[in-house]
């Protein structure tokens, strides 16, 4: 049987359209396949052709409607149903990329790609386990396929197992040793698994390949700060303020809090950072905001829902909500550590609804069918953090606090939580989200135990006689300024020595060293385990006086010790982290232990050493003050969080 005209026209358009195709004159190519439509709006080969040109541009809709078309024609064309999965991939439709990868493997068992689709696709909605046996699928098939190694090494990271997955990235690296982002991956691995001087090497190979790849410096400097490793550290701080200042995403925002003192350049990274990773996401549509409960419903979301430092501050908030005027819901997105903490604070809600495992958008859709009034997100950007969730909008009004020391960045946070001292008038401009004011801003719980105690000063290495000075601030807080104030301090007091917390073997080293250089004898440096929280808040209880730190201030380290008695020293900084000290002594009307400058925050340091009656006075004050002053009463902080709340809703049903 002979062609007609009308066929033999179409097989020469699309032989056409293929070459330009195969050439990568794409635009052409297009040309092309569309007056084959025209002519054929049924031609298969036209429809799957033209498909993956749109999923090349990234135009996802169209290419997934072109081949949902062909797909109708063809049902069991593997390639038409492999490219859709990938087009919804892209589309973060990740259970109907799923479901493709799934019909591809059943039709040709022996394509590796997509067996590492479908592993894809179970990662990014957190079935880890079963996203790792496609994995090894793909790599029976494939033993040399390096983004499926990289691919299993990150699913093995979300598992914990540390080790595995160093081995993952790197085989992969050895396959492919110019992939970036294998390095960064195996650095944060390492991290995790406290080989922190292998996890630096990773960190440098990533910046000799590119030093402005994403958030590389960042990461770098943090880990470093860590480590007290300050080799090259004004060079390398000034690249990273200079690469920020340049738009260019090199830094997570929290390991810039701890790096400079500028809201303003905080701003700057936090908006950079989000942007590039959790976007406003558009696709539910507009959320309704017209009043909708009886009682207002307020969701706290959390990964903290645990024996954490969040949870520690915030339990007796969320026992003291009035339940005549709100419902409180949890949404609690890590797996219970079955502590004593964990019980408390799920007896403490409404509802618990626990959400680990399941992908921020379904736990957007999930937030939106309680018909939440206020969201709080308890972890901005922290580890473990699940942003993602709120760039679909979840509630009316988003709100940020205790978590994060800063601007999220933001445009769909509409409130950040603060005080007065945290947030001056003059620096909201720093800030995306309005500032929500409340009296005072570190809630705490006051059922707390008093610390009682429960070590000597040689139980803790500690000389019997002469002045103590602590700070049990995390490393990457102590930064070289805030050391050599330390240091000159200890050269003006007598006996005195510095008692610190070293989550690593570098930290002691590495401090040690840079005492030395500074002309103070290293024993005058004593270190501190990670103790569980009971040992740690007594271990405040042999020390005369706490040294903060900046631009990163103490935050439930400092109300901890506050509550154990112990007065505390810190220097006013300008940024959200570096006034919080501030607030919390401001709370307790402890004012004159606030210095202005280092220069005065060593003189007081020094001062109240060296004046025994004066440091007494301070001590009375504060152990007067803490049963009397709004930082540790939590039903007054309870009622006015409450009045916030409901005049924000009261504001946005107005609206």
């Amino acid at each position: 049987m002979s062609l007609s005209p009308n066929t033999l026209d179409v097989k020469q358009l699309l032989a056409q359209a293929i070459d330009l195709h195969r050439r990568g004159q794409l635009d052409s190519a297009k040309i092309l396949y569309e007056q084959i439509l025209a002519k054929q709006h049924r031609n298969f080969d036209a429809l799957h052709l033209l498909g993956i040109i749109h999923a090349m541009q990234q135009r996802l809709d169209q290419a997934i409607d072109l081949f949902n078309k062909a797909i109708k024609i063809n049902p069991s064309h593997s390639a038409a149903l492999f490219n859709r999965g990938n087009a919804y991939f892209e589309a973060n439709q990740f259970l109907n990329a799923l479901a493709d990868a799934q019909k591809v493997v059943l039709l040709d068992t022996k394509n590796s790609n997509a067996y590492f689709l479908a592993g894809n696709c179970l990662k990014q909605l957190q079935r880890f386990d079963e996203a790792l046996s496609f994995y090894d699928k793909a790599l029976a098939l494939q033993p040399h396929f390096a983004k499926a190694l990289n691919n299993r090494g990150n699913t093995l990271h979300e598992l914990a197992r540390y080790d595995d997955a160093v081995a993952d990235y790197k085989a992969a690296l050895a396959l492919e040793p110019g992939n970036i982002a294998g390095y960064k991956n195996c650095g944060n691995t390492l991290i995790e698994a406290k080989r922190l001087d292998e996890a630096l090497v990773f960190y440098k190979k990533t910046l000799e390949l590119d030093p402005q790849y994403q958030q590389i410096l960042g990461h770098y400097l943090h880990l470093k700060s860590r480590m007290c490793d300050w080799s090259n550290h004004a060079e390398e701080l000034q690249q990273l303020i200079q690469a920020i200042d340049d738009g260019k995403n090199v830094t997570t925002p929290f390991s810039c809090l701890s790096l400079v003192d500028d809201p303003r350049l905080h701003q700057k990274a936090a908006t950079i950072y989000t942007q590039s990773k959790h976007p406003a996401n558009n696709s539910l549509g507009q959320i309704s905001q017209g009043p909708r409960n009886s009682k207002i419903r307020v969701g706290y979301f959390s990964a903290d829902f645990n024996d954490h430092a969040v949870s520690c501050l915030m339990v007796e908030l969320f026992e003291l909500h009035d339940r005549t005027k709100f419902e409180i819901i949890a949404i609690s997105l890590s797996p219970s550590d079955h502590s004593a903490m964990r019980e408390r604070v799920e007896n403490s809600f409404d509802q618990f609804i626990d959400v680990n495992g399941k992908s921020d958008l379904d736990i957007a859709l999930l937030a939106r069918s309680l018909h939440l009034d206020i969201a709080v997100d308890l972890g901005g950007h922290t580890m473990n953090n699940r942003l993602g969730i709120f760039s679909y909008r979840v509630a009316p009004v988003q709100m940020s606090y205790i978590g994060y020391l800063g601007t999220l960045g933001a445009d769909y946070f509409d409130y950040l939580i603060a005080d007065p001292i945290m947030v001056a008038s003059e620096q909201q401009q720093f800030y995306n989200e309005k500032i929500l004011y409340l009296p005072s801003y570190q809630v705490n719980d006051s059922r707390r135990a008093t610390p009682v105690q429960k070590f000597t000063r040689q139980d803790l290495k500690l000389p019997e006689h002469g002045f103590v000075f602590c700070c049990f601030n995390n490393s990457y807080k102590i930064q070289p300024a805030t050391f050599e104030s330390w240091m000159r301090i200890l050269q003006q007091v007598e006996d005195s020595v510095l008692f610190l917390y070293a989550d690593n073997s570098w930290v002691e080293s590495n401090l040690k060293s840079q005492a030395q250089k500074l002309g103070v004898d290293p024993q005058r440096l004593v270190f501190g385990e990670r103790l569980n929280r009971e040992d740690y808040v007594s271990r405040f209880l042999n020390c005369d006086l706490f040294l903060d730190t900046l631009p990163y201030n103490a935050g439930t380290t400092a109300s901890d010790a506050l509550w154990a008695g112990l007065p505390l020293v810190t220097c006013l900084g300008k940024s959200f982290a570096g006034r919080m000290a501030a607030s919390l002594l401001h709370a307790l009307d402890l004012d004159e232990l606030v210095a202005p400058d280092p220069a005065a925050y060593e003189a007081l340091a020094v001062e109240l050493a060296k004046h025994p009656t004066q440091l007494k006075a301070v001590r009375d004050k504060l152990t007067h003050n803490r049963l009397t002053q709004p930082l540790f009463n939590t039903p007054v902080f309870a009622r006015h969080l409450e009045e916030a709340f409901v005049r924000i809703v009261n504001l946005k049903i107005i609206r």
